[in-house]
């Protein structure tokens, strides 16, 4: 077994999701208290298309790995 396929990996797109939900709701504001602009909003919301579309295209999931689990 290779030796990072132990690291705990996690699917990055329903974080990404989850980032643009909570920036919708109001629950993630900006630095001063206000919230996320539609236009942000939108930006993120194409962002996670091209995501989307590239992890298609190339059959590639796309993960991250806790900070805590990094070496190095």
């Amino acid at each position: 077994m290779h030796p990072n396929k132990s690291k705990k990996e996690i699917a990055f797109l329903p974080l990404v999701e989850r980032f643009i939900q909570d920036s919708k709701s109001g629950r993630r504001l900006q630095p001063n208290g206000k919230r996320i602009t539609k236009g942000c909003i939108r930006n993120y919301e194409q962002c996670l298309r091209l995501l989307r579309n590239f992890s298609e295209t190339k059959q590639f999931d796309l993960r991250i790995r806790p900070a805590a689990s990094l070496t190095g």
